[in-house]
């Protein structure tokens, strides 16, 4: 009976999940499709931005990935609901050996993880990719919700008196809070680690977010420091579709009123079997005018100047991080 239960609202839990997962994955794209044709590929993105229905390769998946995991779950308190006597459940005597102290190996256990996780991060990573740092994540998640039962428990028996003074006004509210909590520690503690792991995967994005925001932000203060910008007429975004041509250059440069002028142009080459953008500007105007920030060497400003002309470039700290390189 509860293996049934736990398969029928999985099974209603996946059909709504699909349809909402399906609307808002649409109203996503849709909501971002305008930025991207403007700037990168108009035609992709109105393509990828039409609704689309769900194939039956991806419904069967999120079935088998949703039942399976529901009945994994069922399956551990629909154990602990059989080997609980009749007569227990009715007197009431049941929930008293949950108010037990947690076992010291779900501790110990948590605390191998969090060791682990430390360990993880400091591993290089795998053909590029941070998997050690994934597999790092994903233990300190585990080793949270391990603790999240001794948690409770040290709430619970601390409760009566640390909290007695600071929440006397509550007095009523915090005892009835504490016994329901006792009372129900090995249930809630599933669903406080569930809201702790949900909670810390918002932290997460957010922080994400607020970095990418941050270093646009920096990137747009540091160079687009120009009043006016102009580039050439062509039919898509890719500025190196056409140039500019040089008597227009001369032209602009000539105006009294302009300041100064860096010609900027930049062209998509391979570079150990990748596909770098390499550029050229203008550098004295950059230094002059610009609030471009070196990260190396400490005198990169003097070394920049110095190897205008020469045969030298600068590079991004992401390409100096992929391709290994150093000042």
């Amino acid at each position: 009976l509860f293996m049934g239960e736990a398969l029928l609202l999985a099974s209603c839990g996946a059909g709504v999940g699909l349809a909402i997962g399906q609307g808002l994955a649409t109203l996503a794209v849709q909501a971002t499709s305008s930025t991207v044709a403007t700037f990168y590929f108009s035609a992709a993105i109105t393509q990828a931005a039409l609704p689309r229905a769900l194939g039956t390769a991806e419904v069967l998946l999120a079935f088998g990935v949703t039942l399976p995991l529901a009945l994994l779950a069922a399956l551990v308190p629909a154990r602990e609901a059989t080997r609980i006597h009749p007569l227990e459940a009715m007197r009431g005597a049941a929930p008293l050996s949950l108010q037990a102290r947690p076992p010291y190996r779900t501790v110990g256990f948590a605390l191998v993880l969090f060791l682990l996780s430390y360990g993880l991060s400091w591993l290089e990573p795998l053909a590029g990719l941070p998997v050690w740092g994934y597999v790092a994540a994903l233990a300190l998640v585990f080793a949270g919700a391990l603790l999240v039962p001794s948690t409770l428990w040290l709430l619970c028996r601390g409760n009566s008196q640390a909290l007695s003074r600071i929440t006397a006004i509550f007095a009523v509210e915090r005892r009835l809070a504490s016994a329901n909590l006792t009372g129900a520690r090995s249930r809630i503690a599933i669903s406080v680690a569930a809201l702790a792991v949900s909670l810390a995967m918002m932290v997460a994005i957010s922080i994400m977010i607020s970095s990418f925001r941050a270093t646009v932000e920096y990137w747009i203060g540091e160079t687009l420091q120009a009043d006016i910008y102009v580039r050439p007429f062509t039919k898509t975004s890719a500025t190196s579709d056409g140039e500019i041509a040089a008597a227009v250059v001369a032209a602009i440069t000539k105006d009294p009123q302009i300041a100064a002028v860096d010609a900027f142009a930049a062209q998509t080459v391979r570079y150990q079997d990748n596909l770098i953008t390499l550029a050229a500007g203008n550098f004295d105007v950059v230094l002059t005018h610009g609030r471009l920030v070196f990260k190396a060497p400490a005198d990169a400003a003097a070394r920049v100047r110095h190897a205008i002309g020469r045969d030298a470039v600068t590079v991004s700290e992401s390409f100096a991080l992929r391709f290994k390189k150093n000042p």
